[in-house]
C-alpha cells in the first residue's frame, strides 16, 4: 500500500533535511518502508572541503566551515547518513569555544562523517526466532564495549570511565507465536569500569508476573540515575529526578 503525502513528509523530516521541494512528490505512490530504505541507501554526499588556512577560518569568504556544513544540510540528495552525522556532531564534540580551532572541529566532523552511518548485522529486535538471534545480538553489543574498554585500558583511563547501557525496554514472557517475545518492561541496564561485578538487584520472578503478563522491575529507572548522579558524579539526585530515589548500594567502586 502506498503511503500518503503526510507520512511521506514525516519520514522525509525524520530521516533528513528535507522535505524539499518536489521531494513528496516524486515518492508518492512508494510504501513507507520503500521510502525509509532509500534514505538509508542514499550514499553520503562528499562534502565540500571549507578553506581552514591557518586554522583561523575567514567566516566571511563564503568557503568557511559553517558555510560548507549548511550547504550540505541543504543538499536534497542528502540522505539519512546525513542526518545522523550532524545528530552526533550535536552530541559528541566540542563548541568551537572550547576547540579554539576550525581545523581540529573538521577533524571532528570528518570523523563522525566516516562513522555516522555504522551497519549492524542485525536489527536489535526479537520478535521472531528469539533464541538464536538474542544470542548473536548479545555477541555484537559484547564486542562493541569490550573494545572500547580495552583502548581505555591502553591509556591508562580504564579507572575514571564508567559505562553505562540500558535498554528502552525488555521483552514479554509469552512466545508471540513466531518464537519471538514482543516489547515488555523490565529492561536490562549494566555499569562497566570501576565497579564491583555481579548483579546489584532482585531478579524479576517469571511467576510473579503483572497483569499484562510482563516482567515486574525490580530497580526503578530514578533509582539507577540516582546512582549514576550520586554515586558517580557526586550530585544529588533529589534536585533532578522525582521521588527522591535512592541510589542503589554498593555498585561503583571506591577510586
Amino acid at each position: 500500500m502506498s503511503a500518503d503525502r503526510a507520512l511521506i513528509a514525516h519520514i522525509l523530516r525524520r530521516t533528513t533535511f528535507g522535505p524539499f521541494p518536489g521531494q513528496v512528490s516524486r515518492w508518492e505512490g512508494y510504501c513507507a518502508a520503500a521510502v525509509v530504505d532509500a534514505m538509508i541507501d542514499t550514499p553520503p554526499p562528499r562534502p565540500q572541503e571549507p578553506d581552514l588556512g591557518d586554522g583561523e577560518a575567514d567566516e566571511n569568504s563564503g568557503r568557511g566551515p559553517i558555510d560548507c556544513w549548511l550547504a550540505g544540510t541543504a543538499d536534497p540528495a542528502a540522505g539519512l547518513h546525513e542526518k545522523l552525522v550532524w545528530f552526533w556532531h550535536t552530541h559528541l564534540t566540542s563548541s568551537y569555544e572550547k576547540v579554539g580551532e576550525w581545523r581540529l572541529m573538521w577533524r571532528q566532523h570528518q570523523l563522525l562523517r566516516t562513522h555516522a552511518l555504522v551497519p549492524l548485522a542485525d536489527d536489535f529486535d526479537t520478535h521472531t526466532d528469539h533464541l538464536r538471534r538474542f544470542r548473536t545480538m548479545m555477541c555484537t553489543f559484547d564486542a562493541a564495549p569490550a573494545a572500547f574498554r580495552a583502548d581505555l585500558d591502553r591509556r591508562g583511563l580504564s579507572g575514571r570511565v564508567l559505562i553505562a547501557t540500558f535498554s528502552e525496554f525488555g521483552r514479554r514472557v509469552p512466545d508471540n507465536g513466531s518464537g519471538g517475545l514482543d516489547h515488555g518492561a523490565a529492561g536490562t541496564a549494566l555499569l562497566t569500569g570501576p565497579v564491583h561485578p555481579g548483579r546489584h538487584a532482585e531478579l524479576p520472578a517469571l511467576h510473579r508476573l503483572d497483569r499484562d503478563d510482563n516482567l515486574r522491575a525490580t530497580v526503578a529507572m530514578t533509582e539507577f540515575y540516582a546512582t549514576l548522579a550520586e554515586s558517580w558524579f557526586t550530585v544529588p539526585a533529589d534536585p533532578v529526578l522525582p521521588g527522591r530515589p535512592k541510589p542503589v548500594p554498593g555498585i561503583i567502586a571506591d577510586p
